[in-house]
């Protein structure tokens, strides 16, 4: 199953607008566009590689996307669609640079190990299998 993942900054200033364009038109409007599975969008609060920088300034994003889409096709429609386009014309304006989306595909699991399997054929992580 494909992803989309996107993550972004508001411009300063724009985060309340953000925020009541998101509650109010995004988030609906995403989710009901055909071919769209399932669309979650995380704010982030504080970098956790460096839980002292909680200023805006020192976190990259503050947004994050993840979209399931039925196909590649699909996905590829809905960005064509001229309704997605001018939703995208007015949203884009709230945003602190053009926002890269990717296409991504979960990484499957291959081998199931136990704790100890896992711990005992990997001694360094044995502290934190």
């Amino acid at each position: 199953m494909p992803f989309l993942v996107t993550a972004h900054s508001t411009q300063p200033g724009k985060e309340d607008l953000y925020e009541e364009f998101l509650q109010q038109r995004k988030l609906w409007f995403v989710r009901n566009l055909s071919g769209i599975k399932r669309y979650d969008v995380y704010r982030t609060d504080h970098r956790a590689d460096n839980p002292a920088a909680n200023k805006p300034q020192d976190m990259r994003y503050n947004i994050v996307a993840i979209i399931e889409v039925e196909d590649l096709e699909a996905a590829s429609k809905v960005h064509l669609s001229p309704e997605y386009q001018a939703f995208m014309a007015e949203y884009i304006g709230l945003l602190e640079d053009d926002p890269s989306m990717y296409v991504a595909h979960e990484v499957e699991l291959t081998a199931q190990l136990s704790k100890e399997e896992f711990g005992a054929n990997h001694p360094e992580y044995a502290a934190t299998a």
